[in-house]
């Protein structure tokens, strides 16, 4: 895959523009991978610096995920209905923020970050 090609998927994901179903992937890879490669660095005995470098990638990695799952989501609904499920999808946002707060703060304390 050409950078080119990268940063439009990267883009169109940003924008909302994949489907639904492919955001929720996007953002399930977001998590998985980093939390992933961050265990093998861990059982290798990485350093610091490579483990923090990690966990920033992860953390925008997050919000790149949440950021087009919420827009891809929005994008999806008919016209009429947007105005009265905003809030709706505003909560389920909330929700799922809290929920990846919790997983990635588990996730720390078992790493030994925090």
């Amino acid at each position: 895959m050409s950078a080119n090609a990268l940063f439009r998927y990267v883009a169109t994901h940003w924008r909302g523009e994949q489907s639904l179903s492919r955001s929720f992937l996007n953002g399930l890879i977001a998590y998985i991978s980093p939390v992933m490669i961050f265990a093998g660095l861990r059982s290798l005995g990485a350093n610091r610096s490579v483990e923090v470098a990690v966990f920033v990638v992860f953390l925008l990695g997050i919000v790149w995920s949440l950021v087009g799952i919420f827009r891809a989501g929005f994008t999806a609904l008919p016209s009429w209905l947007k105005f009265y499920v905003r809030i709706g999808l505003m909560l389920g946002v909330i929700g799922l923020a809290a929920i990846m707060t919790w997983a990635t703060a588990r996730d720390l304390l078992r790493f030994g970050l925090i």
